[in-house]
């Protein structure tokens, strides 16, 4: 388009494109924006990240899994809806009302639990972040 002969209409046609895209909302909205979350090991760092996941609206804590029980009990009292408190992490990751797996753990670690929640029927989509040497 030349710069110096710009009709008024193909200056009304850009400007009503550039006004339509902003427009268009920021984020993309699916069809459930709730995500069922099984927490396994929720005691130290495990225990902040479940609470930072936990603290979100939009996180719903289905089942929670950790080496002390006991340690269950007061996110269990806090979180939204029906959760399943127990010992084996192979439970809570095969849990039928997750649909998605924290895992707190070393990296050595994670493939192995993976394919239980795969096996469970979920999705394997890792989400790691590295923060040391594992």
């Amino acid at each position: 388009m030349d710069l110096h002969r710009v009709s008024r209409r193909k200056f009304l046609a850009a400007g009503a494109a550039a006004t339509t895209c902003s427009l268009l909302p920021s984020t993309v909205l699916g069809a459930n924006q709730m995500v069922n979350m099984a927490a396994i090991g929720i005691g130290q760092r495990g225990g902040s990240i479940t609470k930072a996941f936990g603290s979100n609206p939009n996180v719903n804590l289905v089942a929670l899994c950790d080496v002390d029980i006991e340690s269950t009990a007061p996110l269990a009292a806090k979180s939204k809806g029906q959760n399943d408190a127990s010992f084996g992490w192979r439970n809570a990751a095969a849990s039928p009302a997750a649909t998605a797996a924290k895992f707190p753990t070393a990296k050595r670690y994670h493939d192995f639990r993976l394919e239980i929640a795969h096996i469970a029927g979920g999705d394997r989509q890792p989400v790691c972040f590295c923060g040391g040497r594992n």
